[in-house]
């Protein structure tokens, strides 16, 4: 049988928010047997649906924006996949849209989120935004070094918002540069945040698809 490659994007907030990437993926492939589509397996003793997603959220984090490509085959009714899926999935799991991709999901440069802090002001954020200290990092062998995260932090603005100040702020998402959103968001100092994913884009600035 000849497959085809298809990217689907779908949303997850809401309680989900606080399942982990695996339980995300155990989740998925339990959809695929419920709607009966006919996804292309891995071959071996313990076969499994073939599944690439582009970043793994945060623990906690909500998002708009999530893609996943899966692969059904050639000439299968794609306008029939996000409603099939939809059908047999849980609150605050949705499939929005499934299309043939031009792109590699490896082609995301950069992610934009919005974030709600508690405890602090617009004006404590912005000043934050606009000179964010350094993070400490570790690499494989634990030896401990500085990033200098500005460069990766692009138009950041704070708003007032209820209870504390409302972020909306792109960060580099890419293999080359990439900025952990809970770690971007652990430099305000804030005493509780919501953080939910909005776009991804390329490189060129153009919205992922």
């Amino acid at each position: 049988m000849v497959y085809t490659k298809l990217r689907v994007k779908f949303e997850r907030v809401g309680t989900l928010r606080f399942i982990s990437h695996l339980d995300l993926c155990r989740a998925i492939r339990t959809i695929f047997r419920r709607a009966k589509l006919p996804i292309r397996y891995s071959e071996g003793f313990n076969p499994h649906p073939r599944m690439t997603f582009t970043l793994p959220l945060p623990l906690g984090a909500e998002s708009e924006c999530e893609y996943m490509d899966i692969f059904l085959p050639e000439g299968y009714d794609l306008s029939t996949v996000c409603p099939d899926m939809n059908a047999v999935s849980p609150v605050g799991l949705r499939f929005l849209e499934a299309y043939l991709p031009e792109s590699s999901l490896s082609d995301v440069m950069y992610s934009r989120y919005d974030l709600h802090l508690f405890g602090i002001t617009a004006a404590e954020a912005q000043a934050i935004l606009d000179n964010p200290p350094a993070l400490k990092k570790k690499n494989k062998k634990g030896v401990e070094k500085v990033v200098d995260i500005a460069p990766m932090i692009h138009d950041g603005v704070a708003e007032d918002a209820d209870g504390g100040a409302f972020v909306t702020v792109t960060l580099d998402a890419g293999d080359a540069s990439y900025l952990n959103p809970d770690r971007f968001a652990s430099v305000f100092g804030a005493e509780d945040y919501r953080l939910r994913r909005t776009a991804l884009y390329f490189a060129d600035g153009r919205e992922f698809r």
